[in-house]
């Protein structure tokens, strides 16, 4: 019952965050209009207007959310236990929707790459990383894993550099640890402006 409700949480911000995404492209189209000045304002204003109210929309879900997790989490110490269960020896998995997503990282890892030139040892990227993304994480992604002793969205940040690896945006290079964003991806991205 918990899990669904944090998962609810995580698909009401997909839905908002998207919304946000193409009323921002909406107003990217009636930017790039020929000229109907006062129809275009007004549809621009309205545009702009609607992601302001999502933005306050999203920030508010995040609030809720928080306060829902501190709320159920801390008075239930056996579904806040994330670690070895005593008698089987087995980490428990963290319940789904409590960590930031994987996909989080994948912009964040190939801009840091471009910063470096390029290419760059996945520690000096995965620093860079965590730059970009300190406001979006939160007290779980911040966590050490019971079993490595690594936190968590840096673990997370290296399976996200490993889907990438599947995708072939990234390639591993010759020495260990080095990531080497590929061509035809560096393109892509300057095209789609992702690199800034």
């Amino acid at each position: 019952m918990k899990d669904e409700i944090s998962l609810a949480f995580n698909l009401l911000m997909e839905s908002v965050q998207k919304e946000i995404s193409s009323c921002r492209e909406q107003i990217k189209e009636e930017v790039e209009k020929p000229l109907i000045k006062n129809k275009r304002k007004d549809k621009i204003a309205l545009l702009t207007q609607r992601v302001k109210k999502l933005e306050s929309l999203s920030k508010k879900i995040i609030d809720l959310k928080e306060s829902y997790r501190k709320r159920i989490y801390s008075s239930n110490n056996k579904v806040m236990r994330i670690g070895k269960d005593k008698k089987n020896k087995k980490e428990i998995k963290l319940p789904r929707g409590l960590k930031t997503p994987q996909e989080e990282y994948e912009i964040p890892i190939l801009k840091s790459i471009f910063e470096l030139g390029g290419r760059g040892k996945a520690k000096e990227i995965l620093n860079l990383v965590y730059e970009k993304m300190e406001h979006k994480l939160n007290d779980y992604d911040l966590e050490r894993l019971p079993k490595s002793n690594v936190v968590r969205w840096y673990r997370t940040a290296q399976w996200a550099g490993w889907k990438l690896m599947q995708k072939r945006f990234i390639i591993k290079g010759y020495s260990r640890g080095i990531w080497i964003i590929t061509k035809n991806r560096e393109e892509y991205l300057k095209n789609k402006n992702i690199e800034g």
